[in-house]
């Protein structure tokens, strides 16, 4: 998000046009959240973290590429999946996973480590990559970053029950202590 606005200024598009885009982004986002309930409810927390993924491994290779508006405005639409359908997914995920008394501190790490280091993180290294005129290099990298959650978020689809997590599986009748 931080070089986007670069980007686009490259690819000739005015600043009030660059601040719509933005807001499409906001309004999917916010339909999502609005709406958040039901889709919660037929996906679940790993089926949003899914969502969320994939359209991360989607939006941003495309959004390299440089595409024209009319492809450009859709993909600003992913932002409802690459942040809310994640976020939404992950604070689900706690609420369900999480045991009451360790939920603020799993918020925080989600809040500090996933939201804000790896974001800043990523922003340091996508700078790095990021050439005005050919951004494909910095898209990627995030496209990379949506991969690598897929996958992550396949595993934990497979291996969470649904129910909360337990520090040690319940010990069995007659097994040594």
């Amino acid at each position: 998000y931080g070089l986007s606005e670069l980007a686009f200024s490259a690819s000739g598009y005015p600043s009030w046009l660059i601040g719509g885009l933005w807001t499409v982004g906001v309004l999917a986002e916010i339909g999502l959240l609005v709406f958040g309930r039901r889709v919660i409810l037929r996906l679940g927390p790993t089926g949003l973290m899914l969502v969320g993924a994939a359209g991360a491994v989607l939006r941003w290779p495309l959004m390299g590429l440089t595409p024209p508006l009319w492809l450009l405005i859709p993909l600003q639409t992913l932002h409802a999946a690459t942040f809310a359908s994640t976020y939404l997914g992950s604070v689900e995920f706690i609420g369900r996973a999480v045991p009451e008394e360790y939920r603020i501190v799993a918020m925080t790490l989600v809040s500090t480590l996933g939201v804000g280091a790896m974001t800043g993180v990523a922003t340091i290294v996508a700078g790095y990559l990021f050439d005005a005129e050919s951004p494909f290099a910095a898209y990627a990298l995030m496209g990379g970053m949506g991969a690598a959650g897929l996958v992550m978020a396949v595993q934990l689809s497979r291996r969470w029950d649904g129910g909360p997590l337990r520090a040690l599986p319940p010990e069995e009748e007659g097994s040594p202590s």
